[in-house]
């Protein structure tokens, strides 16, 4: 079986062609094999390998080699992403729509989520946006049955949503009750409210799974933002063990520092590489990693995998 794999093709003219394929993927995966022409152009190449596909953007191309049985898998399958209007959420959505799923990026701003949903759509993927704010109960309750109704019900729910900044990286005590709460609401309460009223559209889907995005920060301990990313670590376990038998897996991802396009602007070179020292490897983190970890953990290759967190972060914390 061959992984599934990202490239990028910088600065290429249009029609440009990756390079060779192996012979042995041929006819067993969907690959990219032309630069499309224009941003979210879809295109193929005969006597390659059927399905080629390519999201394009202005100086780079995102390219994902899919396998056959990930498209077939992912056919008419709902996955919702909460935070799925920017960043990780919306990288999650473009790759599972990519893979074949009705992504629906839930986020607390619809107009991003419906943007990055059309976005989707161009590129010949199916994708809905809709608003909502993750503490809300009775909100959240109508986005699921929404996004249930689409398909008959929700195979993949990401619990992507979360408060980040430099601010939650203070002590508790200089932050105050207020935004610690505001915090714990968001990052903890946020991801009971989203299962409790995703899970009566998962029970008896085959595969089901839930997906949360914890944090390397929860195993470095030091911060409200770290504290609150372990309690998703916790609850993790804890709704592995209440729902496994129902036949759902419920694991997690916890990313290190990841180069995204608004990290490498905007964060410091110094804590760039004051983190990077921290690393068992000498290599930037990426979207892509993070993207390749969600699809394994949500697709039937992790079928025995439940009650886990899958540390991301080039071996950051996997001493602790």
């Amino acid at each position: 079986m061959v992984p599934i794999l990202q490239g990028d093709l910088r600065e290429q003219a249009p029609g440009a062609l990756r390079p060779p394929v192996p012979a042995s993927w041929h006819g067993s995966v969907q690959a990219c094999a032309v630069v499309a022409s224009g941003p979210g152009r879809r295109c193929e190449q005969a006597g390659l390998i059927a399905g080629a596909a390519c999201v394009a953007g202005s100086a780079m191309l995102a390219c994902s080699v899919i396998e056959e049985s990930d498209m077939s898998e992912w056919k008419a399958r709902t996955a919702v992403i909460t935070g799925g209007g920017r960043g990780f959420g919306k990288a999650f959505g473009t790759a599972l729509a990519d893979a074949g799923a009705h992504a629906v990026l839930v986020d607390i701003d619809e107009t991003v989520a419906m943007a990055a949903a059309a976005e989707i759509r161009a590129a010949g993927g199916a994708a809905d946006g809709i608003g909502g704010d993750v503490t809300d109960e009775v909100r959240m309750a109508e986005v699921m049955a929404q996004a249930a109704g689409m398909h008959g019900g929700i195979d993949l729910l990401v619990n992507n949503a979360g408060l980040h900044s430099d601010e939650y990286g203070q002590p508790i005590t200089k932050l105050g009750l207020a935004k610690t709460r505001r915090l714990f609401d968001v990052n903890v309460m946020g991801v009971v409210c989203c299962t409790l009223a995703a899970l009566p559209h998962m029970k008896g889907r085959e595969g089901a799974s839930i997906v949360n995005i914890a944090s390397s920060a929860a195993h470095m301990g030091g911060s409200p933002y770290g504290d609150s990313k372990l309690a998703v670590a916790g609850l993790t376990i804890t709704f592995a063990r209440e729902l496994g038998r129902e036949g759902i897996r419920v694991n997690a991802i916890s990313p290190g520092l990841m180069l995204t396009e608004t990290i490498a602007r905007e964060l410091p070179e110094a804590t760039k590489a004051r983190v990077k020292a921290m690393q068992m490897i000498d290599a930037d983190g990426h979207e892509e990693d993070i993207v390749e970890a969600l699809l394994y953990l949500a697709s039937r290759k992790a079928r025995f995998v439940t009650g886990e967190t899958l540390r991301v972060t080039g071996g950051m914390a996997a001493g602790v």
